[in-house]
């Protein structure tokens, strides 16, 4: 289950005497850790404090540079490391899911890691700074009602999931991954800590072959991290590359792992015959299910709980047929192989034809993506190259 905070940071000097504490929300257990603020958490064992007063982690942290298991404490100078450098030695030496709050001598700076497993979302309330992992916390807490911002709601829509550091909640934003707010005094901004393109730039000159061994070695430490954290598991599969990645990772640790699949009446939404070949190769049990429209409710958003509206209908089937099959296994954690499309570029843009040009001008190299973007989407060579075209010229007015 996913750790639940509210945290109530005082501003300019503001102290909580014992007639003035913010009463405790009865599912959370508060934390003494820091003069001026008060926290909540739903789970203590997730919570790293810093000596000295010097703030916390809330989340799970890993060695980015050693064996995939949970950090329960850090080492002192380590905790040195991270609080001289506001942060930044815990965004290049660690990975996880965290928000960790870091005070510096007159200032304070509250970090969401560049994963965004760890909601943060943040609100003012008189003299104080208010960061919560669900905007329902705000209101349970005792904070006025929270009132829905029209225009954000228009704006989500149209943006259909990109991520914004607004929400559609009026006076309620989103900390984004890899960046942090920075509070000094009355004054907050936001800061990008951490920048993909500082990984691109940084690209060597190895051979594909290397960088493979890198990636499929960084793709392994990462989910046998969470695989040897929940040691039971149900993963979703549909028999293709990226859930079937995450299945081999998860057997190379020995995890005790039920696969769960969901078909349509539609063939082209029927992936038992892959899910089985799987099961097969993984010696573990498959469970075959179908979507049904007895768990869709019109009325009611797949993303109810988020504070910007979004998700699929047919999700609301999906997570209720995979809560109950785990709960039936008794998994204590569902895994799935969601997002591999942009790890591994299972696109069907022509956007990169536009940047190879950038890149490399009229070359070979152009030559070969335009290839690659026709074994990937079936179009012709002018049907790419036009698109690619369009592309481009867009590109030059920037991409937000």
């Amino acid at each position: 289950m996913s750790v639940q905070f509210i945290a109530r940071i005082a501003r300019q000097g503001l102290v909580y005497d014992a007639d003035s504490v913010p009463p405790t929300i009865s599912s959370l257990f508060r934390q003494d850790i820091v003069p001026g603020l008060c926290l909540d958490i739903s789970d203590p064992r997730a919570l790293i404090a810093l000596p000295a007063q010097k703030g916390f982690i809330i989340g799970t942290l890993f060695h980015r540079y050693g064996p995939p298991e949970r950090v329960e404490q850090l080492e002192p100078k380590e905790i040195e490391a991270i609080c001289r450098s506001k942060g930044e030695h815990l965004l290049r030496r660690y990975w996880g899911r965290y928000v960790a709050v870091i005070r510096s001598e007159n200032a304070l700076s509250v970090i969401r890691d560049p994963s965004g497993a760890m909601p943060c979302y943040h609100t003012s309330h008189r003299r104080e700074l208010v960061l919560a992992s669900a905007p329902s916390l705000f209101s349970a807490a005792g904070l006025p009602s929270l009132s829905v911002d029209t225009a954000g709601v228009a704006r989500a829509l149209l943006i259909a999931g990109m991520p914004e550091i607004t929400t559609a909640l009026i006076g309620v934003g989103q900390l984004l991954p890899g960046t942090s707010l920075e509070i000094a005094g009355s004054r907050t901004t936001t800061a990008i800590r951490w920048d993909p393109w500082e990984f691109v730039s940084s690209l060597d000159d190895r051979s594909p072959d290397e960088l493979a061994t890198d990636l499929r070695r960084t793709v392994q430490s990462c989910v046998s991290g969470w695989g040897r954290l929940y040691n039971k598991g149900l993963l979703t599969v549909s028999g293709g590359l990226d859930s079937s990645i995450v299945a081999a990772c998860l057997r190379n640790v020995g995890h005790d792992l039920s696969l769960l699949t969901l078909t349509t009446d539609d063939p082209l939404g029927d992936e038992r015959a892959f899910a089985r070949t799987m099961a097969s190769y993984l010696g573990r049990p498959v469970f075959e299910e179908r979507y049904s429209l007895t768990h869709i409710d019109l009325n009611k958003s797949s993303v109810s709980h988020l504070p910007t509206p979004g998700g699929r209908v047919d999700a609301q089937s999906f997570d209720a047929t995979a809560l109950k099959v785990a709960t039936d296994v008794g998994a204590n954690a569902i895994f799935t192989g969601n997002g591999g499309d942009n790890v591994f570029y299972m696109s069907r843009s022509a956007r990169s034809l536009a940047d190879r040009y950038s890149v490399n001008g009229l070359s070979a190299g152009l030559l070969g993506t335009l290839r690659d973007i026709r074994s990937l989407t079936g179009a012709t060579a002018l049907q790419a190259s036009s698109q690619g075209i369009a592309a481009w010229r867009k590109a030059a007015k920037g991409y937000v």
